[in-house]
Parts: C-alpha cells; sequence; structure tokens
C-alpha cells in the first residue's frame, strides 16, 4: 500500500508503476479471496495500462486473466469469458501464429 500511495504522489512519469503496483495489489487481494477489494484494484491498474505507451501487453494479458478469475469466482462466467478472451487475444499476438 505504501508504494501505491507512493506512485500515486509521483505524477503521470509514474503511471505504469502504479498500474503495475494496483494490478499486483489486486492479484494479491484475489488470492486473499478479497474479490471485491481486488477487482476495483485491477480495473483501475487496467485502465491505466491501456493509457500507457510504456506498458508491455504482457501486463495488459495478465491483469486481464487476473480480472476473469475475480469474475468466475464471484459467480459471474459471462462477464469472466470477456476478460479470458482478451487475455487470450493479447498472448496469441504475442506468440504468433500456432503452426
Amino acid at each position: 500500500l505504501a508504494a501505491i500511495a507512493t506512485f500515486r504522489g509521483a505524477g503521470d512519469a509514474a503511471q505504469t508503476d502504479l498500474a503495475t503496483a494496483l494490478g499486483e495489489y489486486g492479484n494479491m487481494l484475489y488470492n486473499s479471496g478479497r474479490l471485491a477489494d481486488a477487482e476495483p484494484r485491477l480495473r483501475e491498474s487496467l485502465a491505466m495500462l491501456r493509457r500507457t505507451s510504456s506498458a508491455g501487453p504482457e501486463q495488459v494479458a495478465n491483469v486481464q486473466n487476473t480480472l476473469g478469475m475475480v469474475r468466475e469466482h464471484g459467480g459471474d462466467p459471462v462477464s469472466a469469458k470477456v476478460h479470458y478472451r482478451e487475455a487470450l487475444a493479447i498472448r496469441a499476438q504475442l506468440s504468433g501464429p500456432l503452426a
């Protein structure tokens, strides 16, 4: 939490770091079973990663996948499927066509 507060105060230059910290915090909350707390952190992370040119697509895919898990375990398989598909599409682009 201290890292998130530090990055929030650092301005635009630290947006990728803040997005990463929020994503990791959201993942930790998910792993702790705190789905309602994890989702807003993950959504904020995803929005920031999409706005930040220095963010890698793998980061976006990881947050999308975790959001899928949060939605699935929260009882919303339709929304989970959307996140999983977006994560898979990004990973497919990164790995190239399958032979």
